[in-house]
């Protein structure tokens, strides 16, 4: 499809009040600093799933979204149909499973075990996905 046939869902756009300093704060009030480190950290962390294929970040480890049953062609069509969850066509899935990192380097082993060791301080909510729209 065609970019202008893609509904959009979010606008990004430019906050010029923004102070990363200021949003690490606000952050503060909700972490402690080490859980406010590994957040990030672990954001920054990138790794592509040997199952899904999906590229997923350190905090998402645990969100490897799938279909536990396999799609099934309706008849006279080119459709699929989910029978697990009656969902038809694609969908990322109706189950949750851990993603299965491919490990490139060292390096990503060394990233993956941080993250094994320091998922605690993750925490299930993630306040660093979300930032309010400024007030006009």
């Amino acid at each position: 499809p065609s970019m202008s046939s893609v509904p959009t869902l979010l606008q990004h756009s430019i906050d010029s009040t923004w102070d990363v300093g200021e949003y690490v704060h606000q952050l503060r009030e909700i972490h402690s600093w080490s859980q406010l480190f590994w957040k990030i950290w672990g954001r920054l962390q990138h790794f592509q799933c040997k199952i899904c294929k999906v590229t997923f970040t350190g905090l998402e480890l645990h969100q490897c979204r799938y279909h536990p049953e396999p799609a099934v062609r309706l008849p006279e069509s080119d459709s699929v149909l989910h029978p697990c969850c009656d969902v038809v066509e694609g969908g990322s899935g109706c189950q949750v499973r851990s993603h299965q990192p491919f490990c490139e380097s060292s390096v990503d082993e060394v990233a993956l075990d941080c993250i094994l060791r320091h998922q605690d301080d993750f925490g299930h909510d993630d306040h660093l996905l979300f930032v309010p729209a400024a007030s006009s």
